[in-house]
């Protein structure tokens, strides 16, 4: 049985086809079009004004542009809202318009448009709000700025509610009635780019254009790659485009941000590993624990860069010893709970809004069930919601509406607010609704592999081909292969604690003329130490691996990093 107690997807059983053809067949990339559109470089982005209302926003935002008006640019406080918030900052100021910004505050706001916030653009006679990865579930605060006379032009990607504000003067949605846009899984940052991207279209020649756009990608990128938007279609080309202007350092703050992470894109391999390791986690860390405008000022890059870079670099280490004592605590919670629950709700009055993302997303990863985690604040409770993909939160939350003061997000993420004295029924419904959609089948994890291979087939052109299909993350994870009938040999750990499994593969393989060859492997297994007793020398093992490379002493050579492997 498999050592991690997984069970084993194998999305492809065919043998006969070369590799990459097996691999882009398992991402549903079977015509040549398909295959021409993911696989070139030079893929250019769609038309922003396929979608809907785009014409009548950039009008507005001309007009207001063009007499002074003031102008807010709200976003919202992850990467994903700040990015898209940066996009639209440069692009407003570039043309001269009277542009200032604002970024809720996690806690002391929540998430989204506010009263208190069309209260202040009021007073300061501001007269066109336009909204960054937020904006679509904010009705009661879209009607209060229309009776001020202040017009919104809404940027969101989030689910759409049943209570729609069409006071809106422009919404720009994927999917939203009536737009025709053709690829809908843009990140709240894409959609910001496509706002800019009209309203630059409109002013600049056709090379200054693609320039400009291009170079707008390196903050896009950010929010596609941190907000777990499918890196298919528009998106992968987002990405792919943003990670060369990244390497190039091509914007003072994120330069500065890439150089406090110490992340140096010049040396050996780099991928959207960058963002979701790196860039992320720091410009995260500003909204999570303190003010998302720290992030913002630091992307900008308008004054002093370094500065705002290091303020990022504290607040993240902060994130992580605050996250590191929480996650101990819940894991030490979740002992005590039935193994056989379909879903883990918890709550502490010492978990930090900003982190239970987090916590919910690492627990939901390690158990593989939907996990609903909150902050106790007394009389209320504000929650966050991480699920795997057969499971819908934003469903599951819509079911509970009526007990809820608040809630948004997507299929697999989503926050809410809910008052403590509702807390016990919405407890019993939640896990109700998770017992009848659930089985122990989904329940049991499982570990998708891409395609049966050979050590034989795993030579440096096979590397080159997954390279190719690069960037990798949601929608277009990196290839694990199955490789059967493997002996392990040179069994031992490395690493200070000895956590890391190192070992050699080898694998018998036909000769043309007959006869039996024997090709082997490094392997290595990350945090899979305590595996070392399932193996000894000789032992026949089938394993699940990434193919990767590696320098030592100089020297560079395959490698296959270990996912699982079964006796």
């Amino acid at each position: 049985m498999s050592v991690t107690g997984k069970l084993w997807n194998l999305l492809s059983e065919n043998k006969s086809e070369p590799l990459l053809k097996r691999l882009l067949e398992v991402r549903d990339l079977v015509s040549e079009k398909d295959v021409q559109a993911f696989m070139k470089d030079t893929t250019t982005l769609h038309d922003p004004y396929g979608l809907k209302d785009m014409r009548k926003a950039v009008d507005r935002i001309k007009e207001a542009t063009n007499t002074g008006e003031k102008i807010i640019i709200f976003g919202d406080y992850d990467v994903d809202g700040i990015s898209g918030a940066a996009i639209l900052v440069h692009t407003l100021e570039r043309f001269g318009a009277n542009v200032s910004y604002r970024l809720p505050h996690r806690v002391d706001d929540g998430y989204g448009l506010t009263d208190d916030y069309i209260e202040e653009f009021h007073k300061i006679g501001v007269g066109l709000v336009i909204t960054v990865d937020c904006g679509i579930s904010c009705k009661p605060q879209i009607d209060l700025a229309a009776k001020y006379g202040i017009e919104v032009i809404i940027t969101d990607h989030h689910t759409l509610p049943a209570d729609f504000p069409y006071n809106a003067y422009a919404i720009l949605h994927p999917l939203q009635e009536d737009c025709s846009y053709e690829f809908p899984h843009l990140s709240g940052a894409g959609m910001a780019l496509k706002l800019a991207s009209a309203l630059l279209k409109d002013r600049l020649s056709k090379e200054e254009y693609e320039r400009e756009v291009d170079e707008l990608c390196d903050f896009a990128c950010l929010g596609t790659v941190a907000d777990l938007v499918p890196l298919k279609g528009e998106n992968r080309v987002i990405v792919k485009k943003g990670l060369r202007g990244i390497q190039l350092g091509r914007w003072p703050g994120i330069q500065a941000i890439k150089e406090v992470a110490k992340i140096d894109m010049n040396a050996g391999e780099w991928n959207a590993d960058v963002i979701g390791y790196g860039l992320g986690p720091r410009i995260n860390a500003a909204g999570r624990i303190s003010e998302a405008s720290y992030a913002l000022q630091a992307l900008l890059g308008k004054k002093d860069p370094d500065k705002f870079a290091a303020k990022l670099e504290k607040l993240n280490e902060q994130r992580k010893e605050m996250t590191y004592k929480a996650l101990g605590e819940l894991n030490d919670l979740i002992e005590t709970m039935p193994p056989d629950k379909k879903i883990i709700i918890a709550n502490s009055k010492d978990w930090h809004t900003g982190i239970i993302g987090l916590l919910a997303g690492k627990t939901a990863e390690r158990h593989k069930k939907p996990v609903i985690i909150m902050e106790d604040r007394g009389n209320e409770l504000v929650g966050s919601s991480r699920s795997p993909k057969f499971f819908s939160m934003i469903e599951a939350l819509t079911e509970v509406g009526d007990l809820l003061e608040s809630f948004g997000g997507h299929r697999q993420a989503a926050g809410f607010t809910i008052k403590k004295k509702h807390l016990k029924d919405f407890t019993k419904k939640i896990e109700k609704i998770a017992e009848d959609k659930l089985n122990i089948t989904q329940l049991k994890q499982s570990l998708d592999i891409d395609t049966m291979t050979s050590l034989a087939e795993l030579d440096w052109s096979a590397l080159e081909d997954i390279k190719s299909l690069a960037p990798f993350g949601v929608g277009n994870k990196k290839p694990r292969f199955l490789l059967k009938d493997v002996e392990a040999r040179n069994v031992y750990c490395i690493g200070a604690d000895r956590q890391h499994l190192r070992f050699d593969a080898f694998q018998e393989e036909d000769l043309p003329e007959g006869g039996k060859s024997s090709r082997g492997i490094q392997v290595i297994g990350f945090n899979m130490g305590d595996y070392a007793r399932d193996l000894y020398d000789g032992r026949k093992i089938n394993l699940v691996a990434h193919l990767d490379k590696n320098t030592w002493n100089g020297d560079t050579f395959l490698q296959l990093r270990l996912v699982d492997f079964e006796i």
